[in-house]
């Protein structure tokens, strides 16, 4: 829907009031609630919005979440036939742009009867929730390269130099090498994780 809404935040006493002894704690116009706690979606009975986000930040061990009231009246809903839908459903797929009125005589390949091509599929909507197992080979090469370059660095400062300063300093320029191959290791390793 096109246009301007405004919403109020809303005290989470009068947010959620049935369900306030199950948050862990409860902050001005906001709650937070562990990951497992679905409730926040459910449907109020009102034109309510609600945001989530992890906390603490950059982390997925609890979720934040405000809910915020629709101040003006709801919008009326559009009418859709069909062809309308399942034209803006496949709008983004090819990089064109949805045109309302265009012919629709086919979308993604298959017909607007219900008939799939044989390429159509649903997309998987838990694709990526479960985690990349093959990341986690990737992630070994860069744990190694890292190691190896710190064992190399510090063979090399015991090799080539006698003093202690020097060994230091081959240590500390290698540093640099280990960090960019951890740094990949460990996006690597997120990667191979499921999600929550």
């Amino acid at each position: 829907m096109l246009g301007r809404f405004t919403y109020r935040v809303l005290e989470p006493a009068n947010a959620y009031p049935d369900q306030l002894p199950t948050v862990e704690a409860v902050g001005v116009g906001h709650v937070i609630v562990r990951p497992s706690a679905t409730w926040v979606l459910d449907d109020f009975d009102d034109s309510r919005v609600t945001l989530t986000a992890g906390h603490p930040k950059l982390s997925s061990r609890q979720r934040i979440i405000v809910a915020a009231e629709l101040v003006d009246a709801p919008a009326e809903a559009p009418e859709f036939d069909i062809a309308t839908v399942a034209a803006f459903i496949g709008a983004g797929d090819d990089d064109e742009p949805f045109i309302p009125g265009e012919d629709l005589s086919t979308v993604d390949g298959g017909d607007l009867t219900g008939q799939p091509s044989a390429t159509a599929g649903p997309a998987d909507l838990d694709e990526g929730l479960d985690g990349e197992r093959d990341a986690i080979p990737g992630a070994v090469v860069w744990l190694l390269a890292a190691t190896a370059i710190w064992v190399l660095a510090g063979v090399l400062g015991r090799r080539l130099f006698a003093g202690r300063r020097q060994r230091i300093l081959v240590r500390a320029v290698s540093v640099a090498p280990v960090a960019f191959c951890l740094w990949f290791a460990f996006e690597m390793v997120d990667r191979a994780l499921p999600a929550g």
